[in-house]
């Protein structure tokens, strides 16, 4: 199994502290989380997708194309859809699912990552010999 730049956990649980925030990957509040997908869903939808989109790349190297093309292939998917999706994939909490994986797996994440390095060794941590 490959696991790249994914977060265990991308939303803030009440009572986390700085360090499981950085361990989980939580890059959204309850509150952030819910405004994005409602931004998601409203009128300025396209330009609430192009924000998250370039927040992903955050390396100057990466063609313009290619993050054009990125874009475009991310609204093919109907906003209100996007929005739904992005809520139901921030709330799950996959801290506890990933310390049961037990095949071979490579974690891959980076300090220029869009999750914290701290996430990323977090999950290797937690699956034998990752």
């Amino acid at each position: 199994m490959i696991l790249i730049d994914q977060a265990p956990y991308t939303t803030v649980a009440p009572g986390m502290s700085d360090a499981e925030k950085a361990d989980a990957g939580a890059v959204f509040t309850p509150q952030a989380l819910f405004d994005t997908a409602a931004a998601l869903s409203g009128a300025d939808g396209e330009k609430t997708t192009a924000g998250l989109v370039n927040g992903m790349f955050f390396t100057k190297a990466y063609p313009a194309k290619k993050l054009e093309y990125a874009l475009a292939q991310n609204l093919k998917f109907p906003r209100q859809e996007a929005a739904k999706l992005l809520v139901d994939h921030c709330v799950q909490d996959w801290r506890d699912t990933i310390t049961r994986i037990n095949v071979p797996t490579l974690v891959v994440g980076a300090k220029g990552s869009f999750f914290t390095p701290a996430s990323q060794a977090w999950i290797a941590s937690k699956i034998p010999g990752a």
